[in-house]
């Protein structure tokens, strides 16, 4: 019960990041263009629950740190100087909160918007 309850209302995570400490929050519609822009190339993967972070770092490193900046309200500049291990912990903690998010709420939108079915929202 506890996982189900995290899932339909997920907490903020406080990731210690150089010394401060990064609260990430649920995603916030205001951010959805961004992250969606960023992610584009990721998103299936992401949807499927069980993401090789590292893989997808390796591959689409550009887009993940723009995103990072996005879902965690830092600067791109500063995301792209951090240590690795620092924004994927970010990176990591950002899709932890909005797992239902990336794993079902998101395939179903997919879906709704090809024309696959009704949806309810």
């Amino acid at each position: 019960m506890p996982d189900e309850l995290e899932q339909l209302f997920p907490q903020a995570r406080i990731v210690e990041v150089a010394g401060r400490q990064v609260k990430i929050l649920p995603l916030k519609i205001r951010q959805l263009p961004g992250v969606a822009r960023c992610l584009r190339p990721v998103l299936g993967v992401l949807a499927q629950g069980d993401a090789d972070l590292l893989a997808i770092y390796c591959e689409h490193a550009e887009a993940v740190n723009e995103a990072i900046g996005v879902m965690a309200g830092i600067p791109k500049a500063e995301v792209d100087e951090m240590d690795v291990g620092d924004g994927l912990a970010i990176f990591a903690a950002v899709l932890e909160v909005n797992r239902a998010f990336f794993t079902s709420r998101l395939p179903e939108l997919v879906k709704q918007a090809a024309g696959s079915g009704p949806t309810q929202l």
